[in-house]
C-alpha cells in the first residue's frame, strides 16, 4: 500500500514540475527580448505575406525569440491566415501574445496631413518627410516609379499635376508608392466628378488639360476667376499668331522647383529670361509637365473654361485677388499703368 502511496505522490511531483516547466518555458517564450527597452519598430505586412514570412519577420527585427513559437500560438488560435496588412508600430517589450493580437487586430497608427492645392511635388515631399510619413528622396523616386506610372497609363510622365491636394490619414513610415497611389488614385476619383468621360481622351489630351490647371491653379485668388483665367490661355495658345502664355507662376517654378532656390519675393526682368523649356514668357504653347498639384477649382477651369476674347490679365487687388482682363496689348498697358505703376 505504501509503494502504491509513494507511486502517486511521485507520478504528481512529475506532473507538477513537468507543469511548472512547461509554464516557465512558455513564459520565457512568450516575453519580450528586452523588458527594460520599450523602442517603437516599424513592423510591415505586405500583401501575400505568409505566416512564415511574418513569423521570421518578427525574428529579423528582434520582436520575438523564435519564429516557430508565432506559427505555433496562431495555429493554435486560429488566426494563420487573419493577419491585417499594413505598417505597425510595435514596442520592444511587447510580449508574443500581444504583438500576435496586435497584428490580428491591424490597429495601425494613422496621423494626418493635409497638402495644399498648388503645392508641387517637391512641396510635398519635403512636408511628409517633416510629418515623418516618408523620405522626401523615395517620394520623388515614387512620382518617377515606371512600373506605378504604367499602373496608371502615364508612362510618358511623372505623377507631377495628379497628386490631389487633400486631408489624407497615413501612417508613420509608410511606403512612399503607396502614398502616391493613395494621393493618383483621389486624383481621377475627383477627376472623375469633373469630366466623367476623361478617360475616352487622348493622354497627351488629358495631360494639356492638367498642364493648364496646374498654371490657372497657381495664378488665380479669386475662384470666380479662374475660368476666366483658363479662358484666356486657350486664346493665347488658340491664336492666329499663337501668343506665350506669359505665366509668372511658371517662372517661380524654375526658380524655386528646377534651379531649388529660395522662392522669390518679386520676378525680376531678367528672371523672365531664363533659359528653360518652363519659361512661358519665351517659349510658345503649355510647358512639357506640370508646375503644380490642381485642386477642383483649377481642374474644373481648365476642363470648362469661361468663354471671352480677353487675352491678358493682371492683377489690380492684392486684397481681393482680382484681376484686371483686357483684350489687347495697349489695354493691358492702359491698365498696367493704372494698377501696377501707380503703386
Amino acid at each position: 500500500m505504501r509503494k502504491v502511496i509513494k507511486f502517486i505522490i511521485f507520478i504528481l511531483l512529475f506532473i507538477i514540475i513537468i507543469s511548472v516547466a512547461i509554464l516557465a518555458g512558455a513564459g520565457y517564450v512568450n516575453g519580450p527580448l528586452d523588458l527594460l527597452n520599450d523602442e517603437n519598430i516599424i513592423f510591415s505586412i505586405e500583401e501575400g505575406d505568409s505566416l512564415n514570412i511574418i513569423a521570421n519577420s518578427l525574428v529579423d527585427y528582434q520582436l520575438i525569440k523564435y519564429s516557430w513559437s508565432m506559427k505555433l500560438y496562431s495555429r493554435l488560435m486560429g488566426t494563420e491566415s487573419k493577419f491585417k496588412i499594413g505598417v505597425y508600430r510595435i514596442s520592444s517589450d511587447m510580449t508574443l501574445m500581444e504583438i500576435h493580437d496586435y497584428l490580428i487586430q491591424g490597429k495601425q497608427q494613422l496621423y494626418k496631413v493635409t497638402i495644399p492645392e498648388g503645392w508641387t511635388s517637391h512641396q510635398i515631399a519635403d512636408y511628409l518627410e517633416l510629418e515623418g510619413i516618408t523620405n522626401s528622396s523615395d517620394f520623388l523616386e515614387a512620382i518617377n516609379s515606371i512600373n506605378l506610372l504604367e499602373e496608371f497609363g502615364l508612362e510618358k510622365y511623372n505623377f507631377e499635376g495628379f497628386l490631389y491636394p487633400d486631408t489624407y490619414l497615413f501612417q508613420k513610415n509608410y511606403p512612399s508608392e503607396k502614398i502616391v497611389s493613395v494621393m493618383v488614385e483621389n486624383f481621377f476619383k475627383h477627376l472623375e466628378g469633373i469630366q466623367p468621360d476623361y478617360s475616352d481622351l487622348d493622354i497627351d489630351i488629358l495631360m494639356d488639360k492638367i498642364i493648364l490647371a496646374s498654371i490657372v491653379e497657381r495664378e488665380y485668388r479669386d475662384p470666380s476667376e479662374a475660368p476666366l483665367m483658363a479662358g484666356v490661355f486657350y486664346n493665347r495658345l488658340s491664336h492666329s499668331t499663337p501668343i506665350p502664355l506669359g505665366s509668372c507662376a511658371t517662372i517661380v517654378y524654375i526658380i524655386t522647383d528646377i534651379q531649388e532656390k529660395e522662392h522669390p519675393e518679386v520676378i525680376l526682368y531678367s528672371d523672365l529670361k531664363l533659359e528653360s523649356p518652363y519659361n512661358t514668357y519665351i517659349n510658345s504653347g503649355l510647358p512639357p509637365g506640370p508646375i503644380s498639384n490642381p485642386g477642383e477649382v483649377a481642374l474644373n477651369a481648365a476642363f470648362y473654361p469661361e468663354k471671352s476674347d480677353y487675352l491678358y490679365f493682371l492683377l489690380k487687388n492684392a486684397e481681393s485677388g482680382q484681376h484686371e482682363f483686357t483684350r489687347s496689348l495697349s489695354e493691358h498697358t492702359a491698365a498696367y499703368n493704372l494698377y501696377i505703376k501707380k503703386n
